[in-house]
């Protein structure tokens, strides 16, 4: 059981990694100017259209009958 929950909590601790990295990117993103000539475009590089994901139990508990 210890094992499983020690997979558990490292999957957490993954997806904390990836939510923050994505975050980084994002913000970086929009700070980001392409330049065409002399003028910068104000448009980001990436144009990014988030959307939160549907949130999913890591592990499914069984009901107790």
């Amino acid at each position: 059981m210890d094992s499983a929950t020690s997979l558990i909590q490292a999957a957490k601790n993954l997806m904390n990694a990836v939510v923050l990295t994505v975050k980084a990117s994002y913000v970086a993103s929009t700070k980001y100017q392409k330049v065409y000539g002399t003028a910068a475009v104000n448009s980001p590089v990436v144009s990014w259209r988030m959307k939160a994901p549907e949130k999913k139990p890591l592990v499914k508990r069984e009901k107790p009958e």
